[in-house]
């Protein structure tokens, strides 16, 4: 053990001390960054020391971590007038030391990339992306789009997501579009487990789409989509269909638009009906958004749903804040959820090269059918500053709270101090 935190020190020395170099030293891709070109080259560093207990958020176990990191990011940007390309990758090299020694030691985790091409002339636009992700679902902070915690012991998971959609009619009273998109998710060592404490198999969505959109005048228009999904699960029988139909009317107003919405799901447990109406209203140092509805579950259950949100420019920093409450399909369980959600953020410059930053995110999601239920609550503090040649220092405090009706709450404590640089060239 011994051993381990000496490595574990160095390793985090020497990080630190390149960037300390780098700092002072002058840079080639530095000096290449005001250059002008077709293709845009930006490379990434990012150095991270973190020292953190309940790394895995366990109800009885507290057990203290140490955490080196390189987080290394790659990307490349071509665009013309009519036409844009852009590929980016990253990963992280890491070296964990914890009490529990079936995770210590160095690797290369969390890979990925993505690429995207989107070619446009004055009256359609075609788009074609993919990305694959991978992510260590070991340290348990891995909150899914759905709100979800998953737990994965020893586990990886990876994402692949195609997707290619053409639009016609961009500067017509009329236009139209078509979308193709398939979403595979794998994991490979251990087991994962997500809403209820429900293992999580491999799964594929795939979903084809069509939308519409019709401006009744210069002010009103209606936009409609209408799509088919199809989720596959490993280990169960037959697939699962959903047929979506959204419609959205959408009013300009001066300071902000007005909308309503009317939205259809027929899944397989059962239909779904849901309606709201919003408002946006933007003033001199700020933006205001609201809606109001009310969602008819598949158990024919009615919920109240809403959402709001405002940011603020102050004289010296800004502040924001959302909250929301929605029902739809889980993104890893294809099964209806209640979702709430809130966020607020709050940024203060001290001087011209440093400011403070406090972040709170928090999300509750529970299944309509079941007593299923998680919690899941994020809160942070940043100190910022900006240093010579591009490059950030960050220091700060994060807090992880994780809560469900099948295991205890459990809490998580992090202290992290990083460096981060992009470098980026033209030719």
């Amino acid at each position: 053990m011994a051993g381990t935190i000496i490595k574990t020190t160095a390793l985090a020395a020497a990080l630190f001390g390149v960037a300390a170099h780098s700092v002072v030293s002058p840079s080639i891709s530095h000096a290449q960054s005001s250059e002008t070109g077709g293709v845009q080259l930006t490379f990434g560093l990012g150095l991270r020391l973190e020292g953190q207990d309940n790394r895995e958020l366990d109800p009885d176990d507290r057990d203290s971590s140490l955490e080196t990191a390189a987080d290394l990011s790659f990307g490349l940007l071509t665009e013309t007038s009519g036409s844009r390309f852009t590929f980016n990758a990253s990963g992280t090299l890491r070296n964990i030391n914890t009490q529990d020694e079936s995770i210590d030691g160095s690797d290369f985790v969390n890979p990925g990339f993505a690429l995207s091409y989107s070619r446009e002339n004055a009256n359609s636009r075609l788009s074609l992306s993919g990305s694959f992700q991978e992510r260590d679902l070991s340290g348990n902070d891995t909150v899914t789009e759905d709100g979800v915690s998953i737990d994965g012991e020893d586990t990886t998971q990876r994402r692949t997501v195609l997707e290619v959609r053409q639009d016609w009619g961009l500067s017509a009273p009329f236009g139209f579009g078509v979308l193709a998109r398939n979403a595979i998710t794998t994991r490979q060592g251990g087991a994962a487990t997500g809403l209820g404490g429900d293992e999580l198999n491999d799964t594929t969505r795939l979903t084809l789409g069509v939308n519409t959109r019709l401006n009744l005048s210069q002010v009103l228009r209606l936009n409609t989509e209408l799509q088919y999904q199809v989720f596959d699960e490993e280990g169960t029988s037959g697939d699962r269909e959903t047929i979506l139909l959204d419609n959205r009317l959408t009013l300009d107003r001066p300071r902000g638009n007005v909308f309503y919405s009317l939205n259809f799901a027929d899944t397989e447990d059962g239909q779904r009906v849901s309606t709201a109406i919003g408002r946006v209203l933007e003033f001199p140092r700020g933006t205001l958004s609201g809606e109001v509805g009310a969602t008819r579950g598949s158990s024919n259950t009615v919920f109240l749903t809403a959402a709001t949100g405002y940011d603020y420019v102050l004289s010296r920093g800004g502040l924001n804040f959302s909250l929301a409450r929605d029902v739809g399909s889980g993104n890893q369980q294809d099964t209806e959820r209640l979702s709430t959600r809130a966020t607020a953020g709050y940024f203060h410059t001290l001087s011209p090269s440093s400011t403070a930053r406090f972040d709170m995110n928090w999300t509750e999601t529970e299944e309509t059918d079941s007593d299923a239920r998680s919690s899941n609550a994020t809160f942070s503090a940043t100190y910022i500053k900006e240093l010579q040649r591009d490059w950030s220092l960050n220091a700060g405090y994060r807090h992880r709270f994780r809560d469900s009706n099948d295991t205890d709450s459990a809490r998580s404590n992090t202290i992290f101090l990083e460096l981060h640089r992009d470098f980026t060239t033209r030719f």
